[in-house]
């Protein structure tokens, strides 16, 4: 991620299905169908709702932290076993 993002890239659908790591534990990201190019203002959808960032469900203008939010999503879900939060909660919030 931090190579994307250094490059101007954001990818904003990362979510666990997008990542696979290989037999010797090189972690690689797939699905750059709604990659964009990092301005500090995109506005526009992402992929899968559940793992996007607050403001970009709310169509606000985001930049590429909103990968972060993900990736912080996506590593506590592993750590702890169950998503961080109630997902009917995310809907009501959009």
């Amino acid at each position: 991620m931090a190579y994307l993002h250094g490059q101007g890239v954001c990818h904003r659908d990362l979510k666990p299905d997008n990542i696979v790591v290989s037999d010797n534990g090189i972690v690689k990201l797939l699905d750059f169908n709604v990659a964009k190019r990092s301005t500090k203002n995109i506005v526009g959808g992402t992929g899968l709702k559940l793992w996007s960032a607050p403001e970009t469900r709310r169509a606000l203008s985001y930049s590429e932290k909103c990968d972060s939010w993900s990736l912080g999503l996506i590593l506590a879900t592993l750590l702890s076993g169950q998503f961080p939060c109630e997902e009917a909660s995310f809907e009501q919030r959009r």
